[in-house]
């Protein structure tokens, strides 16, 4: 089990993907605040944050304090606008390790996040 963050504007979306992770036996918060999904991070850890990259420099400020963090934690960015090739790149430069368009396929999402937590991170169930 893993503790997931979201982080977003969009309410479908967020519930969407917390009643997917939860399903899979996940611990999953979300936020539609950025100093609150920083602040919940700092205090319980999680090991992925599924971001929305719609507003742009929250969701850097929120990338980037998430990746100051001693622990390691993956990072998934997702939007509904199509960003420039030149914004990916930044937000891969800081450490987003997937970029998905909205609206994210469901199968992909869950493929993608046990990918991540227990290939990359050994995850224990």
């Amino acid at each position: 089990m893993a503790t997931i963050l979201i982080w977003g504007d969009s309410h479908d979306f967020c519930t969407l993907a917390r009643r997917v992770l939860e399903k899979q036996n996940h611990r999953v918060m979300v936020f539609t605040r950025a100093n609150d999904a920083i602040t919940w991070a700092g205090q319980h850890n999680p090991d992925l944050a599924i971001l929305d990259a719609k507003e742009s420099a929250a969701s850097l400020a929120v990338l980037q304090a998430l990746k100051n963090r001693v622990n390691p934690i993956q990072i998934f960015m997702t939007t509904i606008e199509s960003p420039s090739s030149i914004q990916v790149k930044h937000m891969k430069e800081m450490g987003a390790e997937v970029f998905f368009s909205s609206p994210i396929d469901i199968d992909i999402l869950e493929k993608r996040a046990s990918h991540f937590l227990y290939s990359n991170k050994g995850g224990d169930d």
